[in-house]
């Protein structure tokens, strides 16, 4: 198990459920991180999923790498 690197598509999967077990955005994202590790998920990730959860949206959505996507964008200026 320690070769396991959740994917960001896992870890959506595993704040829905602690969504449902009517945990806080800031318990889920201690109980991840004492699971996987501190670099595995951000507070402001699990804040901003809860809050999506409260409006009804259930639906992964899968993050970009903002520094790749500015790296690529200097570079065809």
């Amino acid at each position: 198990m320690a070769d396991f690197v959740p994917t960001q598509q896992y870890l959506h999967e595993v704040l829905i459920l602690q969504f449902h077990l009517k945990k806080s955005a800031l318990q889920a994202h201690r109980e991840i991180t004492a699971v996987y590790g501190e670099q595995c998920i951000e507070k402001s990730t699990c804040r901003e999923r809860f809050a999506q959860f409260k409006k009804g949206n259930f639906a992964f959505q899968e993050e970009k790498n903002l520094d790749a996507n500015r790296t690529e964008w200097t570079a065809s200026r």
